[in-house]
């Protein structure tokens, strides 16, 4: 019976999306690719400060609103079929700013096409009012 009971919280807690319960950068960073990866438009809502910018292949969105209501849903739809390896992280936090950079390699299958390439992240996370939230976004594949 414990046997099948630690099964059962096993298979719960690596099915699910992470939470943002760790209200660190790292965490939010962490909390924001899961809530993109499971479609998860709450978790993305709740990492993300409403004046957000998002940079991402000469395209810009210029609030949590403009990104949600366009290109998140793009994201959501490629990401999944990712397998995305972290080869290098480095967070840095300087009072109420936090920057995350993450150095990492996609690769997978979307839509018949196949994919292998490099993504570079620069993530800057504010503390605002006790709760840390992303206010920049850039992505490159370059």
């Amino acid at each position: 019976m414990m046997g099948r009971l630690m099964i059962l919280a096993l298979a719960i807690a690596f099915s699910a999306p992470q939470t943002l319960a760790e209200n660190t950068p790292e965490g939010v960073a962490d909390a924001f690719h899961d809530a993109i990866t499971y479609g998860d438009e709450k978790a993305v809502k709740a990492a993300l400060a409403p004046h957000v910018k998002i940079l991402e292949g000469g395209h810009a969105q210029t609030s949590r609103a403009d990104y949600m209501a366009g290109h998140m849903k793009s994201d959501m739809a490629f990401i999944p079929y990712m397998v995305r390896t972290v080869l290098e992280r480095d967070t840095k936090i300087d009072g109420d700013i936090a920057w995350v950079t993450t150095f990492s390699r996609m690769k997978g299958s979307y839509n018949g096409k196949d994919y292998d390439f490099p993504s570079r992240e620069l993530l800057v996370i504010e503390n605002i009012e006790g709760k840390w939230q992303i206010t920049l976004v850039h992505w490159t594949d370059k």
